[in-house]
Order: structure tokens, then C-alpha cells, then sequence
């Protein structure tokens, strides 16, 4: 009995990993396939008010920008609660979420 025991609460562990933020979770997923739309917003975003988004808040609501005409994109939060940043960097536009740790710049962010 004790066996089985094990193997039920190993099989549970198993089945909360990913969503806890493990590996390819669906919180991954869903910030991997939003940072591409992030992107393209900014562009809309870019071509409408002449210059990219502050951040990503800018895109959901009018930051007093000439040429507004949004909103872009309402998601601007990332799958663990945190706002998508968004930077300028060397002419190039960098969208990225923290990543399940919740912590900008660090290994498991996800970015374009």
C-alpha cells in the first residue's frame, strides 16, 4: 500500500510542475506567443505616434501622445502577474516578459 502511496503523490508532483512554472509551461507559452504581438503593436504603435511605446502600458492606454490611436494591445501583463517590459536598445525594439521567477533580466526571461 505504501507503494502506491508514493506513486500518487509522485504522479501529482508531476502534473504540478508545469504549472508552477516548470519548464515549457503553459505560462511560458503564452508569454512566447505574446511577445511577437507586443512587438507588432509597437510597430502600429511606432507608425502612428512617430517614436515606440515607453512601455507597455502605453499601448492599452493613451500615454498623451500625439497620433494615439489605440489601444494596440490590452495584454500587458505577463502570465505571473508582471507588466511586459519594453526598451530601446541601439535602434532596436526589445520586448520581453521576466519569466516565472518574476525578476527582469535574468536567465529565464522571454524575449523577441
Amino acid at each position: 500500500m505504501r507503494d502506491k502511496k508514493h506513486i500518487g503523490i509522485a504522479l501529482g508532483l508531476a502534473l504540478l510542475l508545469p504549472a508552477c512554472g516548470g519548464k515549457n509551461s503553459a505560462g511560458e507559452k503564452a508569454a512566447r506567443d505574446t511577445v511577437p504581438r507586443l512587438v507588432a503593436a509597437a510597430e502600429r504603435y511606432k507608425a502612428d505616434c512617430g517614436q515606440y511605446p515607453g512601455k507597455a502600458e502605453d499601448l492599452s492606454k493613451d500615454p498623451g501622445v500625439a497620433g494615439w490611436d489605440g489601444p494596440y494591445y490590452s495584454t500587458i501583463v505577463d502570465p505571473w502577474g508582471v507588466p511586459y517590459q519594453i526598451e530601446l536598445i541601439d535602434e532596436q525594439l526589445h520586448v520581453w516578459s521576466s519569466g516565472p521567477d518574476r525578476v527582469v533580466r535574468t536567465e529565464d526571461d522571454i524575449s523577441n
